[in-house]
């Protein structure tokens, strides 16, 4: 039982660590500091992927990159995640546009402001932020066609 909670604290120690590291910029130190909470956690949930998946971007490794945004993704999307409807659209934005500035599809970030944002837990925004605006489709698929100059249709 002292183990467990022993690991626990480790686990919360590290990933604080390299929650602030993060904030710096300092993403080595700070992947460093989350594989080792990793060693020491029980559960895993869409924050540890997120933060995992930018920092394996922001050091260029982009393919594991992708792997981690998609389990944040999938992780939000089960019913054993603690995140409200809006917190999840949020974390599925999030990790959108960290894939779109990797540029592995071609395909600008766009966000369709289909939540509320007074619902989302102050702790996943701090965490997490980015800037949100309101965007039609038709504008998305438009700045589309401007950057690539490949139509896009909205029917598909």
């Amino acid at each position: 039982m002292i183990f467990k909670i022993f690991k626990s604290v480790l686990a919360a120690f590290y990933w604080s660590k390299a929650v602030s590291l993060t904030s710096t910029g300092k993403y080595k130190s700070a992947l460093n500091s989350l594989d080792k909470s990793e060693k020491h956690r029980a559960v895993f949930d869409e924050c540890f992927f997120l933060l995992k998946g930018y920092l394996k971007g922001a050091l260029n490794d982009r393919k594991e990159m992708i792997d981690l945004l998609k389990k944040a993704v999938f992780y939000a999307l089960e019913d054993k995640s603690e995140l409200n409807d809006d917190e999840r659209k949020y974390i599925i934005n999030y990790a959108s546009m960290l894939a779109s500035y990797a540029d592995f599809f071609d395909y600008p970030f766009c966000i369709f402001n289909a939540f509320d944002k007074e619902n989302i837990s102050k702790h996943i925004i701090d965490k997490f932020p980015y800037k949100i605006e309101n965007v039609s489709k038709e504008e998305c698929f438009q700045h589309h066609n401007d950057l690539t100059g490949h139509p896009h249709k909205l029917d598909g």
